[in-house]
Parts: structure tokens; C-alpha cells; sequence
């Protein structure tokens, strides 16, 4: 007997819904943005990087969104939504495996090209023999997962039936068959969960927690410096130039200042690229744990301290963690967006995130960008209320006073 009523469960089944279906937009939309640029879509490790961490969104995303539809019928605990039958379950079971798996996979993937980029200073050429291999791993290992368990029969119904995973059948049967009754279905279903859905997500947070702490430690040790060789700098800066640089926004002008040597300018640019590159990678992270915390934290409870959790916090999880496509488009759009305001203090963060969505990722031109505001202004002025405020350049850009104080010259301006 479920310990939850049946409008609680069918308000959870709702929530699981609506938040997979924000996240699956939005995550689409990065793997379009991606797809469509002007200039390759895919030819630079990051654009690659993320978008595999789209896809496998797109997977989980998919996999919450009707996993509560393609549970069998007759599952118990469910709610009158359960249309499904076992081949049904399968197929969600599989989407939803990979992508839980491989979503945290991409997402430490990001941080060593990171780590790469910032300590090791590692070019675009460079960095993709490393990032080959990551491809390879996270892919046929996501795929093998999917396939024993189609094999093995282990996708069954997860809990009060919001998906299929790697699950016994009857529920718990796997842990005491005693209680629960012999197993029919997903016999070793805990022994592959621990394989192929906690090992992976466990090897992950490790490896972007590593990497993070050796980022913070090199940026906090590079601010001790009080000075460069020329030559390192001069190294510094040229890869810094070869490299596409989509993923991060100037907050200074990339111009040499009066009474300012090579080696200064080169030393100034080279310290905004790694501050904005950690800054990137810092929000990637943020946005990985702010999905994460909660559904890690109610398995612990559930599994190793044999704790219920009520209804309320699986509520408010099941509304959080489906949105991690959601907060890596905020994520992936910042640097554009932050350019878009700078240049246009007029907009308001959703209409500069529009405006970027449309150009595709990139930066529009100055026409499009002229249009676009007097298009905001005649339309929609009655509305501006209800947008984020862009108030002070130093606050969204993270300059310093003298920084945000310069004037923003557009293109053609002395």
C-alpha cells in the first residue's frame, strides 16, 4: 500500500511532466543553436561538449516526460495515466538510463576541458585528442547500460511510477523477497543500478570536484603572481587568439591602453580570460549540483537510512530535477546575453536571450540589433515591468569601477 494518496501521486506525476517538458525545449534549443551556426556547427570541442551534454538531456528529459504514460497499466501505486505495457517500459527505461547516466558524465567532461583550457593551456587542436576518448567512453559505456538491460528484462516501474529504470519487479523485490515476493522481472536490478547509474554518477562528481578545486587553487595562485615573463604571456595571449573564444564575453575592450606595453595588454587580456572561463565553468557546476542535490540526498535517505521521504520534498524534487536543461541554457547563452545588454541597456535579460536565441548563439549585427529594440519599444513597453532590470553594467559584468565606467564604443565609433 503506497504511503501517498492518489491526487498526491498524480500531482507529482504532473510536476515530473511539466518540468521534463521546460527542459527538453530548452536543451533542444541548444542542440539547434549549436546545429545551426554560420561557422560549424560543431567544429570546436566545447560546441561538441555541449552539445552531447544537450542530447543526453534531451534523453533523460524525454524519459520523465512520458515516463508516467509508458509504465504498464497495471503497475500498482500509479495513477490513471499508466498506459504502458513492458515493451513501453523498456523504452523508457532506456532513455532514461542513458541519460541520467550520461548527463553528469558530459557535465565532468566540461570541467577537464575547462581544467585543460585554464591550467594546462591547451588549444582547441590539443584538447580534442583528450576529448575523443571522452566521447568514446561516455557513449558505448551509456549504450552497453541500455542494452543489458534490455536483455536482461531490468527496466521496470521506479516508485510511485514517474519512469522506468533499472528496477525489480514487484517493486523491492530485490532487496527482500520475503516482504516484497519473489522477483519476476529485474532480479539483479540493484547489483546493475549500482553499476551503470550510481558508480557513474559518483566517478563524475569526483572528477568535477577535482577539477574545480584545481582551477580555484591555479586562479588563486596566478593573483600571487605579481607579474609574467613576456614570453609566457606572449604565449598565453597568441592561444588565447587561435581559439574561437564563443563561450566567453570580454568585459574590457580588447584594445592596448595609452602607456600600456605588449606584455601589460597581453597579461590584462590573459587574466579576463581565465577569470570569465572560470566564471563559465563555476555556473556549469552550480547548475549541476542545484539539480542533483536533492535527488541525491532523498536516495540516501530512502536506501542507506531507510528514511520516507514525504510528500512535499519529493514534490519539490521531482520539479527540480528534470530542469537541468533549462539552467544550462542560461548558462551556455550568459556570455552573449551579458554582450547583448552592455550594447543594448534598453533590453531586459529575456528579450537580449531571445534576440540570442534567434541569431543562433551568436552575436547578432548592429542592424538587427537596432531593430529588435525598437520592436521591444513600440510593442511591448507595458510589459518591460515584469523583466529582469539592467541597471548597472558593473553588477552584470562583474568589471571593476574603471572598467564599467569606460564608454561603449560601437563598431565605426573613435
Amino acid at each position: 500500500m503506497s504511503e501517498y494518496s492518489a491526487n498526491q501521486i498524480l500531482s507529482i506525476q504532473v510536476a515530473a511532466i511539466s518540468s521534463s517538458s521546460i527542459s527538453f525545449a530548452a536543451s533542444s534549443t541548444i542542440a539547434l543553436m549549436i546545429l545551426m551556426r554560420p561557422d560549424g556547427a560543431l567544429s570546436t570541442p566545447y560546441r561538441r561538449l555541449i552539445f552531447g551534454l544537450s542530447v543526453s538531456d534531451i534523453f533523460l528529459s524525454a524519459g520523465l516526460m512520458t515516463g508516467s504514460t509508458m509504465i504498464p497499466s497495471d503497475t500498482p501505486n500509479s495513477s490513471f495515466l499508466a498506459q504502458g505495457n513492458a515493451i513501453s517500459c523498456d523504452v523508457n527505461g532506456f532513455f532514461v538510463t542513458v541519460g541520467s547516466a550520461a548527463v553528469p558524465m558530459y557535465t565532468s567532461s566540461l570541467c577537464i576541458y575547462y581544467l585543460c583550457r585554464i591550467k594546462l593551456g591547451m588549444n582547441d587542436e590539443a584538447f580534442s585528442r583528450v576529448e575523443r576518448g571522452l566521447h568514446i567512453f561516455i557513449i558505448g559505456f551509456n549504450c552497453a547500460s541500455g542494452i543489458i538491460g534490455l536483455v536482461t528484462n531490468t527496466f521496470n516501474s521506479l516508485g510511485i511510477g514517474l519512469c522506468c529504470s533499472f528496477a525489480g519487479y514487484p517493486l523491492n523485490c530485490d532487496f527482500d523477497p520475503d516482504e516484497y515476493g519473489e522477483c519476476t522481472r529485474g532480479r539483479d536490478a540493484f547489483k546493475y543500478t549500482l553499476i551503470f547509474t550510481l558508480l557513474p554518477f559518483i566517478l563524475s562528481l569526483l572528477v568535477i570536484a577535482v577539477s574545480m578545486s584545481m582551477m580555484c587553487w591555479y586562479v588563486l595562485q596566478q593573483r600571487k603572481l605579481h607579474s609574467t615573463s613576456t614570453d609566457t604571456t606572449c604565449r598565453s595571449y597568441c592561444c588565447m587568439s587561435s581559439c574561437k573564444r564563443e563561450e566567453i564575453s570580454w568585459s574590457v575592450e580588447q584594445r592596448q591602453r595609452e602607456n600600456e606595453t605588449v606584455s601589460e595588454f597581453a597579461d590584462r587580456l590573459q587574466r579576463v580570460y581565465v577569470r570569465e572561463t572560470m566564471k563559465q565553468a563555476s555556473l556549469y557546476f552550480l547548475a549541476f549540483i542545484g539539480v542533483y542535490f536533492m535527488p541525491l540526498s532523498i536516495s540516501i535517505c530512502n536506501i542507506i537510512l531507510r528514511f520516507s521521504s514525504s510528500h512535499k520534498v519529493i514534490l519539490a524534487t521531482t520539479i527540480v530535477y528534470p530542469l537541468g536543461g533549462l539552467f544550462n541554457i542560461f548558462v551556455y547563452t550568459r556570455p552573449k546575453v551579458r554582450h547583448v545588454l552592455r550594447r543594448n541597456p534598453e533590453f531586459s535579460f529575456l528579450q537580449a536571450l531571445w534576440v540570442v536565441v534567434k541569431s543562433g548563439g551568436d552575436l547578432p549585427d548592429e542592424s538587427t540589433l537596432q531593430q529588435m529594440s525598437r520592436q521591444f519599444e513600440e510593442n511591448a513597453p507595458c510589459c518591460r515591468r515584469f523583466f529582469i532590470p539592467v541597471t548597472n553594467v558593473s553588477e552584470m559584468t562583474g568589471m571593476s569601477d574603471f572598467q564599467a565606467n569606460r564608454p561603449l564604443r560601437r563598431r565605426g565609433q573613435r
